[in-house]
């Protein structure tokens, strides 16, 4: 895939913030805004006019509307597309699906087949999903390995378990995943219920077909909210930066062979 610059990139997120303004979307987009160029760049630009873009587990639609911009033709599979996701009492509720005119098939990844014929799409975004997964995660792999065309790219990020800050919380006895009411009281989709190693997502993505061909890890943190969260983020990424199997997201950008 062409590799998108980082002023292109900044156009599409200077694009898109207008709209979310007063919205429930506006928070969780500044929240989320530098992990979100971090995947844009890992999906990088379509390889010609009319390429086309699954986003897998889209909600809340940043990310394909991102990739729309950019130039890719988007489809979306979600559980939740039409849920006032994320949720924000008092702010007026946008569905940017709809507003953006990207077609978004509600269902459940893990369940059957995805509504989409053999090959159709150049590229797949499974974007911060894998971790939400109830039960084994492989059919879901394989649909996407089906879908994709010869020479398409699917591009998976996901937290890592084995991350600096899961250990820090292991140690000191606290559980590092959803805490307990979250657990007992939401819908299990919108929690996390595994997270994987680097070699396991690389693992994944092997055995549906597909051929890892970048994977590594990074750190795309929320801006800190004060200076003491500046400070410990600081010492974070200078700790990770010479441990980098503790940084807090891995990724594996991987080909479908037979182009």
């Amino acid at each position: 895939m062409p590799q998108l610059t980082h002023a292109q990139i900044s156009a599409a997120m200077s694009g898109l913030a207008p709209m979310l303004q007063g919205t429930q979307h506006e928070h969780f987009f500044r929240e989320h805004e530098p992990r979100y160029r971090f995947v844009r760049g890992l999906v990088g630009g379509p390889p010609r006019p009319g390429a086309r873009l699954l986003d897998a587990g889209a909600s809340p639609g940043h990310v394909s509307a991102l990739c729309q911009s950019l130039g890719w033709e988007v489809a979306a599979v979600d559980r939740f597309p039409r849920q006032a996701f994320p949720p924000r009492t008092g702010a007026p509720h946008l569905n940017l699906f709809e507003a953006q005119g990207i077609g978004a098939v509600e269902m459940d990844i893990t369940a059957g087949p995805l509504p989409f014929a053999d090959g159709v799409f150049d590229a797949v975004l499974f974007n911060e999903t894998l971790e939400h997964l109830v039960g084994s995660p492989m059919g879901a792999m394989k649909e996407f390995a089906r879908v994709l065309a010869p020479g398409g790219r699917l591009t998976l990020t996901t937290p890592n378990v084995a991350s600096l800050r899961n250990r820090a919380a292991f140690v000191m006895g606290r559980n590092i995943y959803t805490n307990l009411e979250t657990a007992i009281n939401v819908h299990p989709y919108k929690c996390h219920n595994r997270e994987y190693t680097l070699a396991e997502a690389a693992e994944l993505v092997r055995r549906a077909g597909l051929r890892p061909v970048r994977a590594g890890r990074a750190n795309v943190g929320p801006p800190p909210r004060d200076a003491f969260h500046a400070a410990a983020r600081s010492l974070y990424y200078a700790a990770t930066w010479l441990w980098p199997p503790g940084r807090s997201m891995i990724f594996v950008v991987a080909e479908k062979p037979g182009a």
